[in-house]
Formats: structure tokens, C-alpha cells, sequence
């Protein structure tokens, strides 16, 4: 007789006879299938599935109770999203919002529930929740043309990606403006024919690696193949491109030993009186016609009154600003070294400033006396309160600072030469395996021999160190409205 049936028409009394006379007589696939007056194949799939679930193939009272007898019948056709309709509508603004750092297909269906609860709470549904929407769904919702198009919002009507995420800080309107005066700073620079000095500090890790992928055949997992770091170092380094002919200065920051505590601590001792001695003179000329002191008080004195009548022009609440004296004009900061482990403003003024930054600007000014030389770092609390300690030494030695604009690394050339100078070194610091001081020693030779000596980074330095790179980047930091991501085929605001 011929066969009359295929799987999906199997009832569950064919699949279970079929099962018995497989398991228990031992019949062929053939003979079942002219007993059941159906299709060998279907015979064969109905059997094969309840045998590939169950532990003990030999159990007919086990087997006969199977699931795979008699499955649920499917869900029906998926949920279909019409392009433009409520749902796709707050999908795609969902993700860019509230669940912009979840799954796509999860943050689709969290939508989904909350609008189920808002309108059953509201009385405009009263059915079960609806049906979850999958992967290739949500994918077209957010990627596919007719969708973003029907978007009411136009500054969406674009494909939706997911991203890496960049580790940038935000930037608020006050941080954009000063990046946009930085570009504005760089161009005078450029016109003065300045020459910068690019100061910055930065953490080497020697050994291990911190990245998170590993090379590995199709179908091989690794776990743990992630080493740390043996040890890092933290290094402190300074570069300028139009001078290379005198050595850079380098070094590595150290925990304090009992001795250079004390002798930082009487050092700190010296400059507070110093500078207090400073201030008091600075009192006394402020109350001379004539000196630089008396002008800048009668500045700020002019200033508030300026200030002053407009507020009473305009009729505005509250006070007025009092006159400024010289003692409030020219007030002593006082210095106090609270215990810490790290790089402090007292070590950042008498080791780095006094010993290596300060002597290299003395010789870069003297090889080039026709032009200015302007030092150019962050704005790291230890370096401004360094800067004051010894607002003395520097006004005496005619050092100058460039403003450098806040949260703005970005905008910064050294971090290209911190980047380079690890790429040279990258064999040498992935090969290191023990932390022993006669390794640290090393590492600290090689680290310091590269930023010093070594030919490839010299050429990166010329290239990167100078007012031409900081005028390029400000550029392009000026054309996409002073934000931070600066690549050219995008703007980020």
C-alpha cells in the first residue's frame, strides 16, 4: 500500500506505534512503515527524535512518554513592525537612550513590556503580553532604510550601530569654548615662530599584557591566557621638535626614601619663606606709583568699578564688588604636605621643575634666543600649585606656561610620542617576566634610552613636538565645534 503520510501528519498514536515496534519487536524501518501505511522517512524522523532525547533507549514506558510524541504546536508567525508605528518608534528611541548600553534584541523587548504595562494599566488592552520580538527583527527596525526614514525624529533617520564606546570624558559648553581659544592660542604661537616644550607623565607596564584577545583556532576557547603586568613604571618626560640638539630630560617617579623626605621637607620649608617674603615685597610696591605691582592693582580696581556702575545701570539685586587692596590682591598661599603616595606638588616643584624641566628651558631659550619658548603641559592640580610654590624662580627666569584648555588630552602631541615610544619598546617590555629589582633596573634603562637616545623616536619628536602639530589638531578640534572626538569624516558635539 502506498504511503499516505509524511512527519508533520504523523499523529501521536502512529509516532508511539512506530516507537514500540522499533524498540520492542525490532522491526525494519520498511516493514513499520508499510504496517503504518506511512512514509519511511517520516518513520525514521518520528523515532530518531524521541531516541535523541531520551538517557535510556531502551525504557518503552520511558520513550512513550516523551515530549517529542506530541510537541506544542509552533507560536505562530512572528510579530511584524510596520516602519513608522509606535513600537518601532520607541524601539529605536529606546536604544539611543535608556538602553543604549544593553543588547539591541534585550532593550527592544524591555520596550515591549513597558508599553504593555502602561496601556493594560490604562484599560486599552486587556490580552496576554505580546510576542517577543527576535534578533533579525530588531535588526531591521534599526538598520533598515524604510524604518529609520518613517523615524519622526530627523536627527535619527539614520541607521542604528552598535559601537565600541570611547573613553573620552564629556565636554560641557565651557570646556568647548576653551578648546576653541586654545585654537586661536595656537595660531599666535605659530605666528610668533614660538617654540613649545611638551611636558607629560605616563604608566609603563612591564610584562603581561592588558589585552583582552588572544589568537586562537575556530572551534578553541582559551581561559586565562590574560597575564598582568609584572610591575609599571611611571614615567615623567618632556620633548621639544625644533631643538633636539640638547638631550631630553627623563625620569621615573620612585616611593620617597626617609632622606629625600627630609630633604624635600626642608626644601618646601625654604620656599614658603621665600615666597612669603615675595608677597611682602610685592605688598610694599603695590603701594608705589609706577611699579608693575601699583598698575595691576589699579587694573583690577578699574575693572570693578566697570563692573560696579553696571549693575547700578541696570538696576541688578545684591551687592557691589568692594575696592581690592594690596594685601587681598597679593594674599600668601600657604603650603602644607599632606602624606601621600603619590607624584605631590612638593616633589613635582623640587625634583622635576627645579632639577630637569626648569635647566632644559634655560638651554633651549639660549641656543634659541630670537624666539619664545613656551612650556606646554596639563592641568593636573600638583602642577598649578608647583607653579605657585615657586611663582618666584619662575618670573626670574622668564619660564612661560601655555593655558591649556581642560579635559582635553586629545588635543595634546606628547600622548602621540608616549604611544610611539611604547610601540619601540613593545618587544622588549611583552618579553619581561619577573619583577626582581635587577629587571626594574633594566626596563628603567631601556625606557629611558628610547626616550633619549634612540634614533626612530627622535624623528617621531621632530614631527609631533612643535606648534605645527598643535596648530593641525587645533584645526581640526575647530572645525568639528571644539569637541573631543576629532576624527575627519565625523563631528561630535
Amino acid at each position: 500500500m502506498a504511503p499516505s503520510a509524511g512527519y508533520k501528519k504523523l499523529s501521536k498514536s502512529q509516532k508511539s506505534a512506530a516507537v514500540a515496534l522499533r524498540v520492542s519487536a525490532s522491526m525494519e524501518w520498511k516493514d513499520i512503515a508499510a504496517e503504518l501505511e506511512v512514509d519511511k522517512a517520516a518513520v525514521c524522523r518520528a523515532v530518531n527524535k524521541v531516541l535523541n532525547v531520551s538517557e535510556d533507549k531502551r525504557n518503552l514506558n520511558r520513550l512513550l512518554r516523551s515530549k517529542e510524541l506530541d510537541p506544542k504546536p509552533a507560536g505562530g508567525p512572528p510579530r511584524r513592525v510596520k516602519p513608522g508605528d509606535a513600537t518601532s518608534v520607541a524601539v529605536r528611541e529606546a536604544v539611543l537612550t535608556t538602553y543604549e548600553h544593553h543588547d539591541q534584541t534585550d532593550a527592544a523587548n524591555f520596550v515591549l513590556e513597558e508599553q504593555y504595562k502602561k496601556r493594560k494599566a490604562l484599560g486599552e488592552i486587556t490580552g496576554n503580553k505580546p510576542k517577543k520580538l527576535h534578533a533579525p527583527q530588531v535588526y531591521h527596525i534599526l538598520r533598515d532604510k524604510a524604518h529609520y526614514n518613517a523615524d519622526p525624529d530627523p536627527k535619527r533617520r539614520k541607521p542604528i550601530l552598535r559601537k565600541r564606546e570611547l573613553n573620552k570624558k564629556h565636554l560641557d559648553l565651557g570646556d568647548e569654548t576653551a578648546r576653541i581659544n586654545w585654537w586661536k592660542l595656537a595660531h599666535k604661537l605659530q605666528k610668533e615662530k614660538a617654540i613649545l616644550i611638551c611636558v607629560d607623565e605616563t604608566k609603563i607596564n612591564c610584562g603581561g599584557t592588558p589585552n583582552r584577545h588572544v589568537s586562537a583556532l575556530q572551534e578553541q576557547d582559551k581561559f586565562g591566557s590574560r597575564s598582568e603586568p609584572c610591575f609599571s613604571i611611571m614615567q615623567w618626560a618632556c620633548a621639544c621638535g625644533d631643538d633636539v640638539g640638547v638631550t631630553r630630560p627623563q625620569t621615573e617617579w620612585v616611593a620617597e626614601s626617609s632622606e629625600q623626605r627630609e630633604e624635600l621637607k626642608d626644601k618646601l620649608e625654604a620656599s614658603i619663606q621665600k615666597a612669603k617674603e615675595e608677597f611682602a615685597a610685592k605688598i610694599e610696591l603695590a603701594k608705589q606709583p609706577g611699579t608693575q605691582e601699583f598698575e595691576a592693582l589699579q587694573a583690577e580696581n578699574q575693572r570693578r568699578n566697570k563692573e560696579n556702575a553696571y549693575r547700578n545701570s541696570t538696576q541688578q539685586k545684591g551687592g557691589r564688588l568692594p575696592q581690592m587692596t594690596a594685601e587681598r590682591l597679593f594674599k600668601y598661599e600657604p603650603f602644607i604636605r599632606e602624606a601621600t603616595k603619590g607624584m605631590d606638588y612638593v616633589f613635582y616643584a623640587h625634583e622635576i621643575y627645579e632639577k630637569l624641566l626648569f635647566p632644559y628651558f634655560v638651554k633651549i631659550q639660549k641656543r634659541n634666543p630670537d624666539r619664545k619658548v613656551y612650556i606646554s603641559e596639563d592641568n593636573l592640580g600638583s602642577h598649578g600649585k608647583a607653579r605657585r610654590l615657586l611663582a618666584g624662580e619662575i618670573n626670574k627666569l622668564g619660564i612661560r606656561f601655555v593655558t591649556w584648555p581642560p579635559n582635553s588630552p586629545d588635543l595634546h602631541p606628547v600622548e602621540k610620542l608616549h604611544s610611539v615610544q611604547k610601540k619601540i619598546l613593545r618587544p622588549y617590555l611583552f618579553s619581561i617576566t619577573s619583577s626582581a629589582k635587577s629587571v626594574k633596573e633594566e626596563a628603567k634603562a631601556r625606557i629611558r634610552h628610547v626616550w633619549c637616545n634612540n634614533a626612530e623616536f627622535e624623528r617621531n619628536v621632530v614631527k609631533l613636538a612643535t606648534v605645527k602639530e598643535y596648530v593641525r589638531v587645533a584645526d581640526i578640534c575647530e572645525a568639528h565645534g571644539g569637541g573631543n572626538h576629532l576624527r575627519s569624516n565625523r563631528i561630535c558635539r
